[in-house]
């Protein structure tokens, strides 16, 4: 006899996407469209297996589950179609009119010698461009605010630049991220931003 397996699912057609295969393994299924609805199929059907989604109106699928549990062992797997996406925004402006074109960033505000090796070549690379320097928050959060008002260039001081006096360079555009000598950089940031161009 085939196994019986109920899925609780408000979403329609992840509920049909779930029916169609498992049906084409050989499997009898019910469905049910709310928590309520699920509760009402489970108590009068022999269920062996329950595709329970967790965010539905109503009842959610804790409280489903928690229902079901004091009366029932039966196995219940939890789904979610609900992720976190995350949205980056980005200002893709030239790099000559950005209003900052490049962010120094020490990986770790606690590490006193990073923070004094960033501040050293901020000053440097503040005589020749539109220099920024920012320690708050995790690396990536400081990458993306300087993703949304357009700097071209962030420049990470990190262990290794302690030990070969080299920092890396996060394009804006595409992320790519490569290491650079700061002997290089300036040439480097000047070919970058096209800071020797005419218009």
């Amino acid at each position: 006899m085939n196994k019986t397996i109920l899925i609780i699912e408000d979403e329609l057609k992840i509920r049909f996407l779930l029916r169609d295969y498992l049906k084409s393994e050989g499997f009898n299924v019910l469905e049910a469209s709310d928590g309520d609805e699920g509760i009402f199929v489970f108590k009068n059907n022999k269920i062996d297996l329950i595709l329970l989604d967790i965010m539905m109106p109503k009842i959610d699928g804790i409280t489903v589950l928690e229902t079901i549990r004091t009366v029932s062992d039966l196995p219940i797997i939890l789904l979610t179609a609900k992720g976190q996406e995350e949205v980056r925004v980005v200002l893709h402006l030239h790099p000559r009119l950005a209003p900052v074109q490049v962010a120094v960033l020490p990986l770790l505000k606690n590490k006193p010698q990073l923070v004094e090796k960033a501040k050293e070549l901020e000053a440097k690379l503040r005589r020749h461009f539109l220099v920024d320097y920012d320690e708050r928050g995790q690396i990536g959060k400081r990458y993306r605010r300087y993703d949304e008002i357009g700097t071209p260039c962030c420049l990470t001081v990190d262990f290794d630049t302690l030990e070969d006096d080299t920092v890396t360079v996060r394009d804006r555009d595409t992320m790519q991220q490569e290491r650079i000598k700061i002997a290089d950089l300036r040439q480097y940031l000047n070919d970058k931003l096209c800071m020797d161009m005419d218009f």
